[in-house]
């Protein structure tokens, strides 16, 4: 597991400029730019790493160039992550195939804990399995409620920011960012399976699409099948 090995009770005594929520590709990046940048940053997450999350595990060239801008694209070739170079389409039993310059598969659980060890690397402090809910503004500080497996906390930082994805449990107590479900509204799933055809070929994104979803499917570093709807 990774963290830094600090009480809730001593975050909340530290002076904090940036609380980053999301430990995230966004979160854990954010946080070690700001960490290298002088800035004293703590990045929480609810989770313990690694952990597996549901996601297409597909890194676009955008993100690629992102990595490497900030230094960090032997991330991806540390976890040899899988290049992609084809697009596979399906719908009502038809295929349509494109090329792709450039993206890689990778595992979110490897790649997610290798950005956040770079963030603790730069001088970040992280505490994973902790639950954040951003309350009021005093002063020119924010206060964080921080709830632990044994310990919950205030702690105040200059900045907050949310990187802790869809739904955004963190802001749950400000009506502005509050989710609105309707009868349209999907959900999404996903798993790992380490045992697939072998006709699923490394390299390719498979997405199968119609009017009630979409499932996407692609070979990881490890050779098994990430699947995503």
């Amino acid at each position: 597991m990774i963290a830094t090995i600090m009480g809730l009770d001593t975050l909340a005594r530290e002076s904090w400029d940036v609380l980053v929520v999301g430990a995230g590709p966004a979160g854990a990046l954010a946080a070690r730019q700001l960490a290298l940048h002088g800035d004293r940053v703590l990045l929480v997450d609810r989770k313990t790493f690694p952990r597996w999350k549901v996601c297409g595990a597909c890194v676009n060239g955008h993100a690629l160039s992102v990595l490497r801008i900030v230094g960090l694209s032997g991330v991806v070739q540390q976890l040899r992550a899988v290049p992609l170079r084809r697009f596979s389409l399906w719908n009502s039993g038809r295929e349509l195939t494109l090329s792709l310059p450039t993206g890689v598969a990778v595992s979110r659980e490897r790649f997610d804990t290798e950005l956040v060890k770079a963030a603790v690397t730069a001088g970040a402090c992280f505490s994973p399995a902790t639950t954040a809910t951003v309350a009021g503004a005093e002063g020119p500080f924010r206060r964080v409620r921080l709830r632990g497996e044994r310990q919950t906390a205030e702690v105040a930082a200059r900045l907050v920011l949310v990187a802790d994805g869809l739904g955004h449990p963190s802001l749950a107590a400000h009506a502005e960012f509050r989710m609105k479900r309707t009868r349209q509204t999907r959900i999404g799933c996903g798993t790992s399976l380490p045992q697939a055809p072998a006709g699923f070929n490394a390299g390719t994104i498979y997405m199968g699409v119609s009017r009630h979803g979409y499932v996407g499917m692609v070979r990881l570093e490890d050779g098994s099948l990430n699947v995503a709807a």
